[in-house]
């Protein structure tokens, strides 16, 4: 874009170039071809390297779902208790407060969605909730 063209954009004004074949000469033409050209292969290259890249980087990961978040809440609830699955975590950090917000997290969930779950939605949140209580309570009654 050249200085006339800023100044004329600064004004309101734009300049306008009509592209359509009919009013383009020969050399024109050929130049919007191989403009058009060039990205399209350049949109078909970046899109194979990328794909290339997220398919051998990203594990498979499971479908989004309602249960899947429950379950994501259940398992930082319990990494919070204390109740790693990770061997390679030797002595877990219990934070009694975190996993008191992902408690009161499903809590929550429960009352907004009432009514609005299956059965195995609603048996799931139910007893994953109900299990990080018991936890709960237990490591409460640990440091006392």
């Amino acid at each position: 874009m050249g200085k006339n063209d800023r100044e004329e954009e600064q004004e309101g004004q734009f300049k306008v170039k009509d592209k359509r074949a009919a009013f383009m000469d020969e050399k024109e033409i050929k130049k919007e071809e191989a403009s058009k050209k060039r990205d399209a292969e350049r949109k078909k290259d970046s899109g194979t390297i990328a794909e290339k890249d997220n398919s051998e980087t990203e594990p498979s990961l499971p479908e989004v779902s309602f249960s899947m978040h429950i379950i994501t809440l259940y398992e930082q609830g319990s990494f919070y208790l204390g109740y790693s699955r990770n061997p390679e975590i030797q002595n877990p950090q219990v934070n009694l407060p975190v996993a008191k917000m992902m408690i009161d997290t499903m809590d929550m969930l429960k009352a907004k969605t009432q009514g609005n779950l299956i059965e195995q939605e609603t048996q799931l949140l139910e007893e994953a909730t109900a299990d990080l209580k018991m936890k709960y309570v237990a490591k409460l009654k640990e440091g006392l």
